[in-house]
């Protein structure tokens, strides 16, 4: 997992799937740091692998220890035609 987005992620050999990430913390300083970015997770990896790997991540890339989550999101990278304006059509309702 990065902590950069999708751009300049690489994706890995095999079969994967595109994830969208935010994770908003609090560190102990009263600080309060929002990370997004975009990872490839293998089939079968779990939600709970992906939040221990990017906390872990984040509370080295903000000098913390342990930083106090006030906020995850975990969603595929894609949109389906239903959340598009142009609901699929290339035409906008």
């Amino acid at each position: 997992m990065s902590l950069t987005t999708h751009g300049a992620v690489t994706a890995p050999l095999g079969t994967t799937t595109a994830f969208h990430w935010v994770l908003t913390v609090q560190t102990a300083n009263g600080g309060i740091h929002t990370l997004s970015g975009g990872t490839y997770l293998r089939p079968g990896q779990s939600r709970a692998e992906v939040f221990a790997g990017l906390l872990e991540q984040a509370a080295t890339v903000l000098a913390t220890q342990r930083p106090v989550v006030l906020f995850f999101s975990l969603e595929r990278d894609e949109l389906t035609p239903a959340d598009r304006l142009d609901n699929g059509t290339g035409v906008r309702q």
